[in-house]
């Protein structure tokens, strides 16, 4: 991805074009904490110290917004592709 930033583009586009600001900003930390704790909530909620039906319901609205599960394999590795993306150019 590092070597194609326009496939880094529309990764991040894909998963978090319909968010800006500080929303896009707590919603990348939120999937990178719950795919870097492999999809535990628990896990998650406890390093981003927020409730764990708070990481729950940003995981939701992540998929209704863009169809994008992170329990499919596919959508986490673009997910987590996407989340790499923004932390390589300091977008994170």
């Amino acid at each position: 991805m590092l070597t194609l930033p326009a496939i880094g583009e529309q990764l991040v586009e894909r998963c978090f074009g319909h968010t800006s600001g500080e929303r896009r900003t707590t919603l990348v930390r939120t999937v990178g904490a719950y795919l870097a704790a492999d999809a535990n909530a628990e896990q998650a909620a406890a390093a981003l110290f927020v409730h764990p039906n708070t990481l729950r319901y940003r995981i939701r609205a992540l998929t209704a917004a863009t169809g994008l599960d992170p329990a499919r394999t596919e959508d986490a590795l673009a997910l987590w592709w996407a989340v790499r993306h923004l932390e390589a150019t300091g977008h994170s």
